[in-house]
């Protein structure tokens, strides 16, 4: 995916205005997560893959204790390797797709689950839908699964790694050798059972092949109102891209130019001879010098909750942080800039069974990006509050935290806290940083704390001297009305 190594990891037409109220909530912290997921109508359940091999489920913003499936046996994890998505087939919800980079040689396996419920896929249950070698290199490995709106299963791959297409795949047609594959560099389209539907617009050995000229999409999506096709294909040296096909064709033949262009540039030093209908551009580029280094692609907003951004391709980098947004159509985008929101180590989005928009970060939050609250009125739109509405009740707050914690060999606090409505928590403690965040409805989140090293040293010299050392940690919640609740916890502190 990104040049990050904790993950191995055109230009503005108009300035976008900023988000108006929109917020990013977060709804859980998981283990490196990058990716997000729901089955189709249901505004209950999440899916949160984790790069290690674990996708946990968030059911009614409760992360359950069960993982939802665990192959991390299976998966080859470290860099840009690991499990990378996942999709529920809207025709079949009790069938789950996901994709990984194999544990015994990092080829690109696509596999199907069944899941007997909602809530658990069997891992006993793996059918193999489709192997592709991904042999020298350990990075460029794509990783998106989506369903498209024909109900076909879509997959983007890389361009097998390395630096400019070494192994000459992303304008590759024909028969793979040792070193290439025709499915590499590509987005492809298949039959849930891994076959490659009949109006597929090339003949085999690549009749999975839906689009070439990719270098690697981490992240494509398709507009839920709409049925276009957007996808996020992290640049070489200079330039970060955002390739766009509208429905209905949605991306069939088109080929968007690497490695004989970058972006909207001719590339310096491509290896092949362009394969056919070369070369798409993109309709937006973002320059390294300007901050870009690895295009995380995202999702156009259709959650009806967030008007501020309705309509909006919402995306991002995991260098830079900022969340972009833009208005696409085949005739150009208007509008690129920076909404003001930002997720540090951004390493992926999702959208559940409803719509909603969810960003990760590579560090462990997961966010839900949410409208700003309508204040109360006499009508269903907004307006001034009527006598007697305002909101007086204090949100309900939980803190839960260990009595003894090993905090000089952790060199942390851990808390665990919750509201009932969405709130902005404050969590502190003595000589501690304070942590700041806003907090989804219900959502039960892993605050750490992290106490200075001035701080450790005092407590651990307290401690060898048979000291008894105890420290409060305090939560603080407030409501969108202002109302505060507040609770507090003491620790003692262990070596």
């Amino acid at each position: 995916m990104i040049r990050r190594t904790a993950l191995g990891f055109l230009a503005v037409l108009a300035c976008a205005p900023a988000a108006h109220g929109a917020t990013l909530a977060q709804v859980g912290s998981f283990s490196s997560p990058v990716s997000i997921a729901g089955t189709p109508g249901d505004d209950h359940r999440v899916y949160v893959v984790e790069q290690g091999g674990v996708i946990r489920e968030l059911l009614d913003g409760s992360e359950q204790v069960t993982p939802y499936l665990d192959i991390h046996t299976r998966v080859l994890f470290g860099g840009e390797r690991g499990l990378l998505s996942m999709a529920i087939d809207p025709a079949d919800p009790a069938h789950v797709f996901v994709y990984y980079t194999r544990q015994t040689d990092g080829a690109i396996q696509i596999d199907r689950y069944t899941a007997p419920t909602p809530d658990h896929a069997d891992p006993t249950t793996r059918v193999s839908i489709m192997t592709i070698p991904h042999p020298g290199d350990s990075n460029h490995n794509g990783g998106q699964l989506q369903f498209g709106p024909d109900g076909k299963l879509y997959a983007s791959t890389g361009d097998g790694g390395d630096g400019g297409d070494s192994h000459h795949n992303a304008q590759k047609l024909d028969a793979a050798t040792s070193t290439s594959d025709p499915r590499l560099g590509k987005l492809l389209r298949m039959n849930p059972d891994g076959s490659a539907p009949a109006d597929n617009p090339f003949a085999a050995p690549a009749d999975d092949v839906w689009a070439l000229g990719l270098r690697n999409p981490w992240r494509f999506s398709f507009d839920r109102l709409t049925g276009d096709l957007t996808i996020g294909d992290v640049g070489q040296g200079a330039w970060e891209e955002v390739d766009f096909a509208a429905a209905p064709a949605a991306g069939r033949a088109v080929n968007y130019g690497w490695n004989m262009r970058e972006g909207l540039h001719a590339y310096g030093d491509p290896s092949d001879t362009p394969g056919p209908n070369c070369c798409t551009d993109p309709l937006l580029e973002h320059s390294h010098s300007s901050g870009w280094y690895a295009i995380i692609g995202g999702y156009v907003v259709r959650d009806p909750s967030v008007p501020e951004l309705a309509g909006r391709y919402l995306y991002g980098d995991n260098a830079k942080g900022d969340l972009y947004s833009a208005t696409l159509g085949a005739t150009g985008a208007s509008g690129d800039g920076p909404t003001g929101l930002h997720v540090t180590s951004l390493s992926g989005f999702g959208e559940d069974g409803v719509g909603r928009v969810y960003a990760a970060s590579l560090n462990g939050p997961v966010y839900r990006l949410v409208g700003a609250p309508l204040p109360p009125g006499p009508g269903p739109g907004p307006g001034p509050p009527a006598p007697g509405t305002a909101d007086t009740t204090a949100p309900k707050l939980t803190l839960q935290v260990a009595r003894r914690q090993h905090v000089l060999r952790s060199r942390r606090f851990v808390a665990k806290v919750s509201c009932d409505e969405q709130c902005a928590l404050r969590v502190s403690a003595k000589r501690s940083k304070t942590h700041n965040v806003t907090a989804a409805a219900g959502a039960r989140l892993r605050i750490l704390l992290r106490p200075t090293r001035r701080a450790l040293r005092l407590w651990s010299r307290a401690v060898r001297r048979h000291h008894t050392v105890v420290i409060r940690i305090r939560a603080r919640a407030t409501d969108g009305a202002g109302n505060v609740a507040t609770r507090s916890a003491r620790v003692r502190v262990l070596r």
